[in-house]
């Protein structure tokens, strides 16, 4: 059994300096973290905030030949900039619609199916009870 390389991706709206409109971004980890850090800073705040956001600039560095060798660092913008009024009015996207969310049940199925978390070297009160067929 393969054991794939779990990530995890965060989505957010952004709108678009260029066109004006609304767009999604699916940040990775890493950027999201960063993004976190800033914004738990009490001299930087809360980027998302209507009146005293403010923009970042997402900076994309290969660091190696394969596409995933590669480096993602922010940078703050040094002045707030809120949300302009045509911002504020533009329709978001529904991302339930878009993006379907799994349930506890299939979370732990695609588990069992394609890694060893619940199994391997692990004591035996850690050990799975129930296998995936357990589920249907």
């Amino acid at each position: 059994m393969r054991n794939p390389k779990i990530g995890s991706l965060f989505y957010h709206y952004y709108a678009d300096s260029e066109d004006g409109s609304i767009k999604l971004f699916d940040l990775r980890a890493t950027i999201y973290s960063q993004i976190v850090d800033y914004a738990t800073n009490p001299d930087y705040g809360n980027p998302a905030d209507p009146s005293n956001g403010y923009d970042i600039t997402i900076k994309k560095e290969k660091t190696g030949p394969l596409p995933q060798n590669v480096k993602y660092s922010i940078i703050p913008a040094r002045n707030n900039a809120p949300l302009t009024d045509a911002e504020k009015e533009l329709e978001l996207f529904d991302l339930s619609k878009i993006y379907k969310r799994q349930t506890y049940d299939e979370q732990k199925e695609w588990l069992l199916q394609n890694t060893s978390y619940f199994a391997g070297d692990v004591s035996d009160e850690f050990k799975p009870v129930e296998d995936v067929d357990d589920l249907a």
